[in-house]
């Protein structure tokens, strides 16, 4: 996994098995991404994001595990597709931006 960089960790309700089912139809409904692998073994995916106004998309991968005091946690590391072009700044607030989906489609889905 060395050609990822950690983006951020999201904590969230549910058990991992469900919190997986809930990330996987998050990112198959993210406007512009597109899945890659999927491993349900290991609760891990692949997938990328399209441009956008601040950055030329981002190749990601998500992994789901138990939380420490329950609950579970989704790890997102990512890598920015970019070209010279790329900004530090720009692929911040990408990520913030599929950090938001992310969270809030798994919550919704989790919480049906």
């Amino acid at each position: 996994m060395g050609k990822y960089t950690q983006a951020f960790t999201l904590r969230q309700q549910g058990d991992p098995d469900e919190v997986w089912l809930a990330l996987q139809k998050t990112v198959d409904d993210m406007d512009g991404a597109k899945l890659g692998s999927v491993d349900d073994h290991v609760r891990t995916l692949e997938f990328s994001t399209g441009a956008t106004s601040t950055s030329w998309g981002q190749e990601l991968q998500a992994r789901v595990e138990a939380g420490p005091h329950g609950g579970s946690e989704v790890h997102v590391r990512g890598n920015p597709k970019g070209t010279f072009l790329t900004t530090k700044w720009g692929e911040k607030v990408h990520a913030d931006k599929v950090r938001r989906h992310l969270s809030q489609g798994i919550a919704a889905a989790v919480q049906r």
